[in-house]
């Protein structure tokens, strides 16, 4: 009885041990830098909410917290003379490292001693130009809103003053106006339609080709543009592609409805702080098709797309980036070789749509000073549609006549030049010209 009770209390004393050391915790690092200038801020302190854990950010202006326990938190983000920044519900999983960039403003007033509470405004959309019909957003965002498929686009059709132009494109109508009047841009520039099986000339489509796991916080404009959008006349979707881990290498693979991902970022060399993001995408309905016969139509959609960033920080030449999307959509339409299945003259035509697309850039950004940053950046955007339609012709044993062939090719290219300069608190000049 004695060895029973013993094994019994060691069985408890083990599973006791055991969930207090069974805690899953994480790592989140960062770096803040001042809104105006872009340079880097020390001696910021970041602490979790409600909890003892905390950082201060070093010369490099990166901060890192370890030992965090999963779940949702508050980061807030103070410093003597700058408004406090508070980051709300912050997402902290297990599988990964939370990398967050973060920008703080430096306060207008110097107030004497007094008691603030924070309260945070999430929406506020990351370009300091931008003043009115701005709000900016998180790609947590896309998981949360009804129907947004972590697609940015879709989500954005719940904000005030949009709605959709139906229910199988992400095509955005702002206030009224037609969705080709939407303007797409990427890590700050203009670029084509970033859908797969969108239309020419179009400004939105089925399925995005941006996934949610190279997302960084990004922007939506609805009217009164900054100066440097230039040629939205309805509305900006102004997406941002985060920066991979520079301190560890991560992989991860995710399925879901839209397809299967498989993702990897981290360092090139422990030594260096240039850090790499990959993530390949296909289509899950591509890969179910071969079986669920019956039950898939035969015009399923078949896509993949992959989406990059390779970041090369140096303190004397500033920040060097090569980013990007690609992606192809493949739909088609067979006939059957049975002209008693045929039930209009459609049954006899057969077609195959591929859409293509590439944007890739280099961006050059450089502190010349504390006050003042200047950027560079020149991308190219290529658009390839293409359809080839066939008639069956069931009286010459099934042969397929060619009824007709199109294909489309746009070529984009951009570079912008940017020069900001904060004079003080309260002023600060934005300068630059687009070629396109």
């Amino acid at each position: 009885m004695k060895k029973i009770s013993l094994a019994i209390f060691m069985l408890l004393l083990f599973s006791k041990s055991f969930s207090q050391n069974n805690i899953l915790t994480q790592t989140i690092k960062g770096q803040i830098i001042d809104t105006d200038s872009k340079s880097a801020m020390i001696g910021v302190s970041v602490t979790i909410a409600n909890t003892s854990l905390g950082a201060v950010t070093d010369t490099a202006g990166n901060f890192k917290i370890t030992n965090v326990p999963v779940g949702r938190f508050d980061l807030v983000a103070s410093f003597l003379g700058y408004e406090p920044t508070v980051l709300s519900q912050v997402l902290i999983s297990s599988g990964k490292e939370l990398f967050l960039n973060i920008e703080m403003k430096e306060s207008h007033h110097q107030l004497k001693e007094v008691k603030i509470s924070a309260n945070a405004d999430k929406t506020k959309a990351q370009n300091e130009m931008a003043t009115v019909s701005a709000r900016g957003f998180s790609v947590e965002e896309t998981k949360r809103y009804a129907a947004a498929i972590l697609d940015p686009a879709r989500m954005a059709q719940n904000f005030a003053g949009v709605s959709n132009a139906g229910d199988f494109s992400n095509e955005l109508v702002v206030r009224g106006n037609t969705p080709k009047g939407v303007q797409y841009r990427l890590e700050g520039v203009e670029v084509t339609n970033t859908n797969h099986f969108a239309n020419m000339g179009s400004s939105g489509g089925p399925i995005s080709m941006l996934s949610s796991s190279t997302l960084a916080n990004s922007d939506f404009y609805s009217g009164a543009f900054p100066a440097e959008i230039g040629n939205a006349t309805s509305g900006v979707l102004d997406l941002k592609l985060r920066t991979g881990n520079a301190d560890k290498r991560e992989h991860s693979l995710m399925i879901g409805a839209l397809g299967v991902e498989a993702a990897s970022e981290g360092y090139f060399t422990k030594k260096s702080k240039a850090s790499y993001l990959i993530n390949y995408r296909y289509s899950t309905v591509a890969l179910l098709k071969p079986f669920l016969k019956g039950m898939i139509d035969n015009v399923a959609p078949a896509y993949q797309d992959v989406s990059y960033k390779f970041n090369f920080p140096s303190k004397q030449f500033g920040t060097l980036s090569w980013w990007g999307v690609a992606g192809q959509g493949v739909a088609q339409q067979k006939a059957t070789n049975d002209t008693t299945k045929w039930k209009s003259l459609n049954d006899s035509i057969e077609y195959k749509s591929t859409t293509s697309k590439f944007i890739s850039g280099i961006s050059h950004k450089i502190s010349l000073s504390n006050k003042t940053f200047m950027s560079n950046i020149f991308s190219v955007s290529i658009d390839d549609d293409a359809e080839k339609d066939a008639m069956v012709l069931g009286h010459k044993n099934y042969e397929r006549k060619n009824i007709g062939t199109t294909q489309n090719t746009n070529y984009y290219y951009h570079y912008s030049f940017m020069l900001n300069h904060k004079f003080d608190v309260t002023l600060s000049n934005r300068s630059g010209f687009i070629i396109n």
